[in-house]
């Protein structure tokens, strides 16, 4: 805190949300409002923490059909071999 009461004016004694603009404390690092944080800093780091997760996502969501399908062939393998032996034991 400045001491000097001619700077008095110019100490900052709060925080404006680049998101939805809400006037929060000067301690506080999440906003009251969105809950979002106000250190920009933090909202970078929070960005590409979020765009590396959507990164990993997307690599997920590409494999799902390869996976989907190799399951599929694993079960239809299983039945084949169950038909087989089902017919074996009835002839």
């Amino acid at each position: 805190m400045l001491k000097d009461k001619k700077y008095k004016e110019y100490q900052i004694t709060t925080k404006k949300c680049l998101y939805c603009e809400t006037i929060n404390g000067i301690a506080d690092d999440i906003c009251a409002n969105c809950r979002r944080p106000l250190d920009r800093t933090k909202i970078i780091a929070e960005a590409e923490s979020k765009e590396k997760e959507l990164q990993e996502l997307k690599k997920q969501m590409e494999e799902l059909p390869r996976m989907i399908n190799e399951l599929i062939s694993q079960k239809t393998e299983h039945l084949e071999e169950a038909l087989k032996r089902k017919t074996k034991q009835n002839i």
